[in-house]
């Protein structure tokens, strides 16, 4: 299986790998964080894993659940 290290939020890329770092540095579960903003477990663990996208507004939410700046998570291109 190839891990995806990157996903595309409206023409960023989101650094999944640092997604789950900081996740984990919060001391939040997976289920934590998919609650927060409003989505499945499910779901939230195969956008973690680059399976899936986040849509824009759940990226929003993400950044505004977790309190990080949305620069944390994007490298422009």
């Amino acid at each position: 299986m190839v891990l995806l290290f990157y996903n595309n939020i409206g023409g960023d890329k989101v650094k999944l790998y640092l997604l789950r770092e900081i996740r984990e540095e919060k001391k939040y579960s997976q289920e934590d964080v998919a609650r927060g903003i409003n989505i499945s477990l499910r779901s939230y663990v195969r956008k973690e894993k680059g399976e899936r996208e986040f849509s824009i507004s759940e990226f929003e939410r993400l950044i505004t659940f977790l309190d990080i700046d949305a620069n944390t998570l994007l490298e422009k291109y």
